[in-house]
Order: structure tokens, then C-alpha cells, then sequence
């Protein structure tokens, strides 16, 4: 490392904005990367595993504190609480990092933030987690909060909604850690091309077979519609095999490259994107054809219309609107790395009726803004920032955003609702609004997802309106 940067100084700094004053890790992490862009690649994997493994770890690392500490976390200046979170992580997760050192610079770093009367705390509670942990007592997770690194109302939650067995899985598949899934750009380029330009690179690809997972059967949920999901014209499905959806043709593979995403010509060119395989399931359960007109109501960062455009090869209208200049101009750089001419992107608030669009599109995709408990570990700080009354407040956005736009569906059109939530409020109780609410739509196929190594949390439910 460099003389010239504290990497923990920087990770300290972070965790402050992050778990102290709420905001988001992946928006702090991405300004500070650019920020000191000069760094080596070392103190920048040393940084973003610092950070994100901290983040992640919270409810760990604070049980495993309040047993050494006399002083409980709570109650800890919050730098002090900052210094020794991310202490104790690199003390448990990162071998490589001698323990002399880990105490040293945070001694250090105490110190320099002008909490001097406070570095022989600091010193005291890191060495006695040290001796307390190479004894023969070590100090054990004792609680489900602890063990999954989840708070303790989340776990509450999905317990009653999906049942003691299915909250196990959950838990287990929020703990692992999520790989990286490409799609290929269809209008550029076929799947066996991609994959003869990346391996020549080095790179190492697994084909998938199908979208959804190998087990997605809940048995909690007794409204789920299981099966092939209708034809729209009654013919052969678009996608689809007996088991779900087929990805083999839409050219997607899990990904293994030890470089720089970034290096790669065939991602700046747009021969591929990065998708999960959760979220390519609403333009794939849509059915969207060419020459129809979709509209995708909170669209950024652009997945589901870009996923539209490839099943319609790029011909007719996507209309992808979002909330902000900020989210459209996302959509628009990756609609022109990847070279669609089928997207118009506006900046629209979809709790607003738009009277121009009744009656226009073929497709609604309704991928709503949610409590995102199926995607925790990819956004952590999600845990320390949701609040349980939170969840009704979102139902009731995600009503108003389709109450507002729901008569822009064509008869025998497609609405696609979905969310990246576990959460049956947002989610089942939605579906079956939506059906008492809208007579003329009828419910064909129901999805909840989740997670494991290849899906985030996922919910879809998809609706045909009468002919």
C-alpha cells in the first residue's frame, strides 16, 4: 500500500456516511473508488472488501463486541463503534491481515480522529477478543440475528409469511454469494460468437439452462399457478420447457474472469450485459413481439426494456420511464452501448395518470419500487435502514403507481407485475388486489423466487387482460 493513503482511514470514512448517517453503500462506494482512482488495485479490493464485508456482517460483529465489551455497541461513540466493527471483521474475515496490525491502526486511527482517551478501549476490547477467541471458549453466534447476519423482524416476517422450513432457505440463500450472470446482445451478436470471443480472453462461461430455479416450489403459498404460463395467441410459447424458461437461446451464462470487467471490448461494445437471472423473468413472462408497444413504468437502470427489445428485435415501441434525469440518463448509456433504437426513455412519475397513454400498450412492466428483501446481499445497508412500518407505505406506492396505469393496457394485453422483495404484503397480497380490484385481469402465473447463487429475491405475477 501506498504512503500517501490510509485505506482504513478511507474504509472508516465510508462506514461513517453509510451506517451512521444512512446512505447508500453502493453511491459511497462508487464516489469514493472515483475519488482516489489513482489507488492500486490492491487498496482498492483491500477497500471494497473492508466495506462491504463490514456492512454486511452488522448484526455479527455487534453481538460478538457486546461479549468483549463492557460498553455495550449502542452506546459507543459512533466512531469508536465504526473503528472497532471493521476491526473485528478483518480480525475474523481476512487472514491475510496480521492481528498486531489490525489493532495498531486502529489504535491509530482513534488517535488521529482525536479520540485519544478513548485508543486504550479500543486496544483493550480488540486483544480481548483476541484472547477470548483462541481459548478454548471462544465466543459463539448464539442468536438467528447473529448467525444470518439478519435483523431480527425480517426474520420474524418471513417466518410468518412462508412458513419456519422456508425461511431457512432463504436465510441460507441471502448468505451466499451471488454469481456473475451475462446476457448476450442478441441484435449484435449470437451466444456461440460471445462465448468464442470471451474464452479466447480467458475468460470461463457456464451456459444456464433455464431462468428459474432448479427448486421453486412454495409450499407456503397456496395461490401460486404453477405450469407453463398461456401462450397469449395460443400457439408455442416464445420461451419455455416444461420446468420454466428456456435461457439457452437468450445467450446467458454465469461468468468467471479474475481481470477488469471494464478491460473487456466485447462489454464496451455492448455484446453483453449484466443481468440476474430473477430479473430477466418479466420481459421473458411478457412475451413482448415485435412491432408491440411496451411500457415499462419505473425502468432504471434499463434491464427489462433492454430484455423487451431482444424478444422483439428491436422493433416497435418500449416506452421506459423512471422518476428522475438521473435514472433516465442510466437507461439511455445502456441502450447506447447497446445499440437499441427501440427505447424511449422519459422522466415520468408513475403515481401520475398519463390520459395520452390509455388504451396503447400490449405490455405493462410493473417492476415497482419495494422493501428489496430479496436483494440484501447485494445492497446490505437495506437491513439497518428498513423499517417494518415501511412495508405498508410501499404497498400503498405500488397501488397508487398501478392504479394510475393500468387502463394503459390494450384489451387481451400483458401486465407483468414484480418486485425484488420477499414479502407477502408487497408481493401475494398485490396479486390478489389486483384481481379484486380489476375484474377484467385475470392472474395466469405466479413466481416467488429465492435466492441462491444464481437469483436475487424475486416475485412476479402475470395478468392478461380480457380480449
Amino acid at each position: 500500500m501506498t504512503q500517501t493513503t490510509n485505506t482504513r482511514a478511507i474504509v472508516l470514512d465510508m462506514l461513517m456516511e453509510i451506517l451512521e448517517k444512512g446512505s447508500f453503500s453502493h453511491v459511497v462506494l462508487s464516489q469514493v473508488l472515483e475519488k482516489y482512482d489513482y489507488i492500486s488495485d490492491q487498496e482498492r479490493h483491500f477497500i471494497v472488501r473492508l466495506t462491504k464485508g463490514t456492512v454486511e456482517k452488522v448484526p455479527e460483529l455487534d453481538h460478538l463486541l457486546n461479549q468483549v465489551s463492557k460498553t455495550k455497541v449502542k452506546k459507543m461513540k459512533p466512531l469508536i463503534r465504526e473503528i472497532l466493527r471493521m476491526s473485528i471483521y478483518q480480525l475474523r474475515y481476512m487472514d491475510n491481515v496480521p492481528e498486531s496490525a489490525v489493532v495498531n491502526e486502529a489504535v491509530k486511527l482513534a488517535k488521529k480522529r482525536g479520540m485519544v482517551q478513548l485508543k486504550g478501549f479500543v486496544n483493550g476490547v480488540l486483544r480481548g477478543y483476541i484472547r477470548v477467541m483462541a481459548s478454548d471458549h471462544p465466543l459463539r453466534l448464539t442468536t438467528d440475528c447473529a448467525r444470518y447476519c439478519m435483523p431480527q423482524w425480517i426474520i420474524d416476517r418471513w417466518r410468518a409469511d412462508y412458513g419456519e422450513e422456508d425461511t431457512a432457505l432463504i436465510l441460507e440463500g441471502a448468505a451466499e454469494k451471488p454469481a456473475l450472470i451475462i446476457r448476450t446482445n442478441t441484435l449484435q451478436s449470437t451466444p456461440q460468437e460471445l462465448a468464442e470471443h470471451l474464452t479466447s480472453r480467458g475468460v470461463t462461461l457456464q451456459s444456464i439452462p433455464d431462468l428459474l430455479p432448479e427448486r421453486n416450489v412454495n409450499q407456503a403459498i397456496d395461490s401460486i399457478t404453477r405450469g407453463d404460463i398461456p401462450s397469449r395467441e395460443g400457439g408455442k410459447r416464445l420461451y419455455g420447457n416444461g420446468s420454466g424458461l428456456d435461457a439457452r437461446e437468450l445467450g446467458v451464462f454465469e461468468m468467471q474472469y479474475s481481470g477488469s470487467l471494464t478491460d473487456l471490448e466485447e462489454l464496451n461494445r455492448g455484446d453483453f450485459y449484466i443481468q440476474d437471472l430473477s430479473s430477466m423473468l418479466p420481459a421473458a413472462f411478457s412475451e413482448a413481439k415485435p412491432g408491440m408497444v411496451v411500457y415499462d413504468l419505473c425502468a432504471a437502470p434499463g434491464g427489462k426494456s433492454i430484455d423487451c427489445a431482444m424478444m422483439m428485435q428491436d422493433q416497435g415501441q418500449i416506452i421506459s420511464r423512471d422518476l428522475s434525469f438521473d435514472k433516465t440518463d442510466r437507461i439511455d448509456e445502456n441502450v447506447e452501448r447497446l445499440g437499441i433504437e427501440s427505447i424511449e426513455t422519459e422522466v415520468f412519475d408513475g403515481r401520475q395518470h398519463d390520459t395520452e397513454s390509455e388504451g396503447m400498450a400490449d405490455v405493462i412492466i410493473a417492476d415497482l419500487p419495494c422493501s428489496g428483501l430479496g436483494v440484501l446481499r447485494r445492497k446490505p445497508d437495506i437491513k439497518y435502514r428498513l423499517k417494518e412500518s415501511d412495508i405498508q407505505d410501499l404497498q400503498l406506492l405500488q397501488r397508487q403507481i398501478l392504479e394510475a396505469s393500468v387502463s394503459y393496457l390494450k384489451a387481451g394485453g400483458r401486465l407483468v407485475y414484480s418486485t425484488c422483495t420477499i414479502n407477502r404484503m408487497e408481493n401475494q397480497d398485490n396479486a390478489k388486489w389486483i384481481q379484486e380490484t380489476y375484474p377484467d385481469l385475470t392472474l395466469v402465473r405466479e413466481e416467488q423466487i429465492y435466492p441462491d447463487t444464481q437469483h436475487d429475491g424475486f416475485y412476479v405475477a402475470v395478468f392478461d387482460k380480457k380480449a
